[in-house]
């Protein structure tokens, strides 16, 4: 089992707003770095309270992106 995991709504198939900032957020162990891909956006944050959060830009609407969230050796994709 991971040590970090993705809320639950970020999963295949899911569905983005668009025009708006992209909050991703998830769980994970105190002080571990996450960071999370989607499109050419990055943004990085560390885990504080078992919980952790990014913002990623408003984007457009767009199809078929792929979004990936690392933290140590982990990938999530």
């Amino acid at each position: 089992m991971r040590n970090f995991r993705a809320g639950f709504i970020f999963s295949d198939r899911c569905v983005l707003q668009q025009g708006k900032p992209v909050c991703v957020f998830g769980y994970g162990e105190d002080g571990k770095k996450v960071t999370v891909t989607l499109g050419g956006d990055t943004e990085s944050t560390y885990v504080k309270g078992d919980k952790w959060k990014v913002y990623l830009p408003a984007r457009k609407a767009e199809t078929n992106l792929s979004m990936q969230i690392c933290c140590d050796e982990d990938i999530i994709k």
